[in-house]
């Protein structure tokens, strides 16, 4: 069957910042990439799209996988940085037109669940932190991802049953770009970060859940900082900071259902 089409169109040419140490808006046509930061896979995988872009003429697309049977699938894209990387904040578009229960979005970030992504009729932006070194981000379609056992039509016209990917790019944290980045899938590593003389760089000890990237200032500093926090509950505790519950019926951990 032919894929389902979208009146969402391109809004011209995307701006990326001076200090971008990557960027990709997929126009060279090079998915996946040679350099294999790029990566798809899952029951159909995702492809170049030239009908819906963020800006331009050209995105990534999930795979086609509403074929009207009731059977759970999956389509999966991963974005990677190497050993040598300093760390840094990945910005993306995304535009996940998908309906609860009948798909959705998930993307995580080194194998910890971050969010969902469904619900969205048009392109938003999304910063995600890495830290120093290897990472891998993964944004994964899902159909039928509850296991219904017959998934109802969509509530909407403006229904497409897809998730794409647009103008991606990676701010990095201390230090300065090397050279000016190309677009089409190569790192430009930023530079060691630089002391004054006679100074010692500050050393970041995070909490157990908590990490700061490199280069980032400390809580204890005037200065922002990026905070990550992840809780699966598998310590059987909850609700403790930064949970809180109540009203008639208390959340409470259940062992039944998980993802």
């Amino acid at each position: 069957s032919s894929p389902p089409t979208t009146s969402i169109t391109s809004s011209g040419t995307f701006d990326f910042p001076a200090n971008a140490t990557f960027f990709t808006s997929f126009e060279q046509g090079d998915f996946p990439d040679a350099s294999g930061q790029w990566a798809t896979q899952g029951d159909v995988v995702w492809a170049l799209d030239s009908e819906v872009a963020h800006t331009g003429i050209r995105s990534i697309r999930s795979g086609l996988l509403n074929d009207g049977s009731n059977i759970q699938r999956n389509s999966n894209v991963t974005f990677t940085t190497a050993s040598d990387f300093l760390g840094g904040i990945l910005h993306l578009f995304v535009l996940a037109n998908v309906e609860i229960p009948i798909d959705d979005v998930f993307y995580f970030v080194n194998d910890v669940f971050i969010g969902n992504l469904a619900g969205n009729t048009d392109w938003q932006p999304l910063e995600i932190p890495l830290r120093p070194g290897d990472n891998t981000v993964l944004f994964s379609y899902k159909y039928n991802p509850i296991g219904l056992d017959t998934v109802p039509p969509p509530s909407s016209d403006a229904y497409v049953g897809a998730a794409f990917i647009d103008d991606v790019y990676i701010e990095g944290i201390g230090g300065s770009v090397t050279s000016s980045p190309v677009e089409g899938g190569t790192f430009i590593p930023s530079t060691t970060p630089s002391t004054a003389a006679g100074t010692t760089p500050p050393t970041i000890t995070p909490a157990p859940t908590t990490w700061f990237p490199t280069g980032v200032p400390t809580p204890e500093s005037d200065e922002t900082c990026v905070e990550v926090i992840s809780d699966g509950f598998e310590s059987g505790t909850f609700p403790t900071p930064p949970w809180t519950t109540g009203g008639d019926g208390e959340w409470f951990i259940d062992t039944a259902q998980a993802f």
